[in-house]
């Protein structure tokens, strides 16, 4: 029998920098943005997301498999995280080389009412670097 308390057990999401990644990214984006709009806060954008982006689709991904194999005891682990993660920024960084895919990214969005608009800057790539926080802090994920 599935346990609701069981498959949201996702402290790789609940964990406080995950928080505080999350917190940073919808004030930035619904708050500063709005009153600053600068490079400095579409960096903050861009770190944020490339943050948070595959941890919620790691936990995404973990909360379908717990239902639909009725396996509350499915763990993701760092390789999963990674092969997510190599997807997500592989998918940020055309995004910023090709104007065609940006495009095609923002008539994605648009219907789901996300009225975004892609500014394509090549020093965004630096965000990359969010790489390092999320494996310092989840490359135990799944280790008993």
């Amino acid at each position: 029998m599935l346990k609701i308390n069981k498959i949201l057990d996702l402290p790789f999401i609940s964990h406080p920098l995950t928080i505080a990644t999350l917190i940073l990214l919808i004030i930035n984006d619904n708050y500063l943005k709005q009153m600053y709009g600068n490079a400095i806060t579409g960096k903050i954008s861009d770190f944020c997301g490339l943050y948070f982006f595959p941890l919620f689709l790691l936990a995404s991904v973990t909360i379908i498999i717990r239902i639909v194999r009725s396996k509350n005891n499915y763990e993701p682990s760092w390789p999963h995280l990674l092969i997510i993660i190599i997807i997500t920024y592989s998918f940020f960084a055309g995004i910023q080389l090709s104007e065609h895919l940006a495009r095609f990214y923002e008539s994605l969005l648009h219907p789901l009412g996300f009225p975004a608009k892609v500014t394509r800057d090549l020093t965004d790539l630096i965000a990359f670097i969010s790489i390092v926080p999320l494996y310092i802090f989840n490359r135990n994920l799944g280790a008993k």
